[in-house]
Parts: structure tokens; C-alpha cells; sequence
């Protein structure tokens, strides 16, 4: 039972997310399906975890040009996406 209980942050950092796009869609009358909105709860950690783990390998905060670098990566992929 355990084990279950330890794959519960992993799943949580995907669907919060993606939740969160679901209903921003919803309230401004756009159709996402789950399969994007899962597709951008998945990118959103992974850029989460990438920026964590050179936040604790370099011993400082995520560089502010590679936090826009970040930002306008996704920017371009969610406009590609739809």
C-alpha cells in the first residue's frame, strides 16, 4: 500500500496542472480535449524537475534568461499544439 502512496506526488504534479488547464478552457468557452491538457501537465513538470535539478547541481536559483527561455518555449509549443 505504500508503494501506492509514493506515486501519488508523481501523478499529482501532472494532473494539478493540467486540471487547472481544463477548467481555464472551460471558463473561457475554449475546447481542450484531456489528452492536450495531460500533454501540458506532463511538460510543465518535466520543465518543473528539469529547473530543480539544476537549481541543486549549479547551488543557485534558475537563471531569469532561462526562465524566459522556458517561458517562450511553451508559449510556441501550446500555439503549435492547437
Amino acid at each position: 500500500m505504500s508503494t501506492l502512496f509514493a506515486f501519488l506526488p508523481v501523478v499529482s504534479l501532472v494532473a494539478i496542472p493540467s486540471v487547472i488547464v481544463k477548467l481555464a478552457g472551460h471558463l473561457t468557452g475554449t475546447k481542450l480535449s484531456w489528452q492536450h491538457c495531460f500533454v501540458f501537465g506532463a511538460i510543465v513538470a518535466l520543465i518543473s524537475v528539469i529547473g530543480r535539478v539544476m537549481s541543486k547541481v549549479t547551488g543557485q536559483g534558475l537563471p531569469m534568461p532561462l526562465a524566459l527561455l522556458f517561458g517562450a518555449v511553451m508559449n510556441v509549443e501550446w500555439r503549435l499544439v492547437f
